[in-house]
């Protein structure tokens, strides 16, 4: 910014802002009655299409007219003229287009001085021109042009620099949260180690493990029920159509692990072996697929597979209900249980934060590798723009 103050105050930029500024004012003393007696004109003399035109290349004249009152410093003059200077030039060639800028005849009766006047705007908008083009170049003269694109780097670097600051700060309070995190497993860990060191957890350990070996098994044994009557799902459901309604099929097809276990006399068995049958004798017709999927059971589709399957499935529920029931300290192995829970939730909370902390710091690396680069390119930029070595640092 102290390079930009200096060329600003060497080449007196500031005075000449206001000269310019002093200019256009004048400029606009000039223009605005004329196009206030054109506007009253064109109203007495002038009617449909044509009147339209001449108020709307007149409403154009009157916004080109709109010029800042107080004066502006050499960035804000630049950003004005750069609007300004467009919008004058397509009024300036609206004009010498239309036929209001070469057509009087509405003024006849005004006389041969007054019939000459409708050429004055085209007069002053080639002379507004000729003012901007002046201070465009005392402008481009003093080198702002090369300043304010350096500024607009500087702007982008700016941006730059304010993402890195952000993706640094969620990267510290992710790493405030894995702090804690890993804080809270150490807690929970040696209440685990507390509670197991209690003459009450060697009583219960036992139980415990057998409790936890029966609830895999169970977990096992389920699995394979929703597995077997999942596949064959929609042959017992188009089963159950051709049938009329089945009130066993459609228990199992609702739930199979509910139907599985009510169904002590396994008579879903049955109605397997006359699906099979009926799907070798053509009996039945369902989608080729489905069928494939149904006959390649094999062996499978037999009672006795299946009462294996229930037999284990019962067996297990037993054997856990009655480990269940011999826990006398169950408020004890809540505790065990609940603080291993903790442990775990916390580890893969851990390892969840550990993965997003490297993803965010591989970005956050090469953030900062292009921020580095950006000043680079700008330092170098200045220093052959402008001759002197400079040195960002945010």
């Amino acid at each position: 910014m102290g390079q930009f103050s200096d060329v600003v105050a060497q080449k007196q930029l500031s005075s000449e802002c206001a000269l310019f500024l002093g200019k256009l004012k004048e400029w606009k003393e000039i223009v605005e009655p004329l196009v206030i007696m054109f506007e009253e004109r064109s109203a007495l003399y002038l009617h449909g299409a044509e009147l339209e035109e001449v108020i709307k290349v007149l409403g154009m004249m009157k916004r080109l007219l709109k010029i800042p009152a107080d004066d502006m410093d050499v960035r804000k003059m630049r950003a004005f003229l750069r609007v300004f200077s467009a919008y004058a030039e397509i009024v300036l060639r609206k004009v010498e287009e239309s036929e209001f800028g070469h057509n009087s005849h509405f003024l006849y009766s005004e006389g041969k001085e007054e019939r000459e006047a409708i050429h004055i705007l085209l007069e002053e908008l080639t002379r507004l021109q000729i003012i901007i083009r002046e201070f465009d170049q005392v402008m481009n003269e003093s080198g702002m042009q090369t300043l304010e694109l350096l500024f607009e780097k500087i702007d982008l670097l700016r941006d730059v620099k304010d993402k890195n600051s952000k993706i640094e700060q969620k990267f510290m309070e992710k790493k405030e949260r894995l702090n804690f995190a890993e804080q809270k497993k150490k807690e929970k860990q040696q209440e685990v180690e507390q509670l197991k060191l209690d003459s009450g957890y060697e009583v219960l350990r036992e139980v415990y493990e057998l409790r936890t070996q029966l609830i895999d098994e169970q977990e096992k044994c389920q699995d394979q029920v929703f597995l077997y009557f999942g596949k064959i799902k929609i042959v017992l459901q188009q089963y159950a159509q051709q049938q009329g309604g089945n009130e066993l099929v459609e228990r199992y097809v609702a739930n199979p692990l509910q139907g599985f276990l009510d169904d002590q006399g396994l008579a879903i068995g049955h109605v397997l072996d006359h699906l099979k049958t009926g799907l070798m004798t053509g009996k039945f017709s369902f989608p080729a697929e489905e069928v494939n999927v149904f006959m390649g059971y094999g062996d499978k589709l037999q009672v006795s597979y299946l009462q294996r399957l229930q037999s284990d499935l019962l067996r297990v529920k037993r054997e856990l209900e009655v480990v269940e029931g011999s826990m006398r300290n169950r408020y004890f192995l809540f505790k065990i249980q609940d603080a291993e829970y903790r442990v775990e939730h916390f580890v893969k909370q851990i390892e969840k934060l550990q993965e997003e902390l490297s993803v965010m710091q591989d970005e956050l690396q090469q953030q900062q590798l292009h921020l580095e680069r950006e000043k680079h390119v700008f330092e170098q930029t200045v220093k052959v723009t402008l001759g002197k070595e400079i040195v960002i640092n945010f």
